[in-house]
């Protein structure tokens, strides 16, 4: 009877530990439910420290038989980056270009994104303003003749549906967590919205605290096929030389990538993210990138 009692509290004790090292993250949704989260971005350049903050509103405005209707808007932004300085307006550019209107998800019952129901409209409001945008920077200055058109064709594939779900993947969205089940050690491979380069991002598990641990994840073969894929898109009349020369160029380090991130959030009862603390580190062409991220749920 001893015997018995002592593997039974040991079985209670190992399906308890298991339970505390499995998280599945499922945030409860009902039609009306508003959550508000507030964004402080400090980002490193070179020499320039730029800071963002923002405001965004996830507001569950249905309920579906397969999931929710999610909008997500962003109310307020404010920046200290300088008018003339355009590699800090490009970075406000990609926070901000959703202001004010909202892009309509439909997510399933665990909140993990399927659909934008209002593509359309999104990707119009995308379009105005990198036209914008890039009238600014041929404005500029000292700016060297460029093509507005093979500068939007570039941003093509920044614009489509997939890449924008796949935005969601960010460690800055409270999104990026939801539908997954996620134990210690679990890992994940993904293309990373920064640059569209191979990721893969491991997990770890200590209570109501999930950490993350992300990098690049290219094979000499893959970073060739990359660089080569993006010069015929900026410049293909250069495309041709990069291919023959390519394997110098990656040997001599001018085009050396690197790219890590680490973020950690912390979930409420309900499922939702209440926090988000990151930092990602970018490297390419010999400039490197550092942001430091926090998000707080109001």
């Amino acid at each position: 009877m001893k015997k018995t009692l002592i593997l039974c509290a040991m079985m209670v004790m190992s399906v308890m530990a298991y339970a505390q090292d499995v998280v599945k993250v499922s945030p409860k949704m009902k039609k009306g439910d508003v959550k508000v989260y507030t964004s402080e971005v400090t980002s490193y350049i070179s020499d320039r420290v730029i800071k963002i903050t923002s405001e965004t509103t996830y507001t569950v405005v249905d309920a579906l038989a397969d999931g929710y209707v999610l909008d997500v808007e962003t109310t307020k932004l404010e920046t200290d980056v300088d008018t003339n300085d355009m590699v800090g307006k490009l970075l406000t550019y990609a926070e901000g270009m959703m202001k004010g209107t909202a892009m309509r998800f439909h997510v399933d019952k665990d909140g993990k994104d399927m659909n934008i129901l209002n593509y359309d409209e999104v990707r119009g409001k995308m379009e105005a303003g990198l036209s914008k945008f890039i009238d600014e920077l041929l404005n500029t200055p000292g700016m060297p003749p460029m093509s507005k058109e093979l500068l939007m064709n570039q941003m093509q594939d920044k614009m489509t549906e997939e890449t924008l779900l796949n935005s969601v993947q960010k460690f800055s969205s409270p999104l990026m967590l939801n539908g997954k089940t996620i134990t210690n050690g679990t890992e994940e491979e993904f293309i990373h919205d920064t640059m569209s380069m191979k990721a893969k991002r491991t997990y770890t598990v200590d209570g109501n605290l999930i950490s993350t641990n992300t990098a690049m994840d290219m094979s000499k073969e893959d970073i060739k096929n990359f660089i080569i894929t993006q010069v015929e898109k900026m410049m293909p009349e250069e495309a041709e030389s990069i291919k023959q020369n390519i394997d110098m160029v990656l040997n001599s380090g001018m085009l050396k990538m690197e790219m890590d991130e680490k973020a950690t959030y912390e979930l409420q009862a309900d499922g939702w993210v209440k926090s988000i603390k990151g930092e990602s580190n970018v490297s390419s062409m010999g400039t490197t990138t550092k942001s430091v991220i926090a998000i707080t749920l109001k």
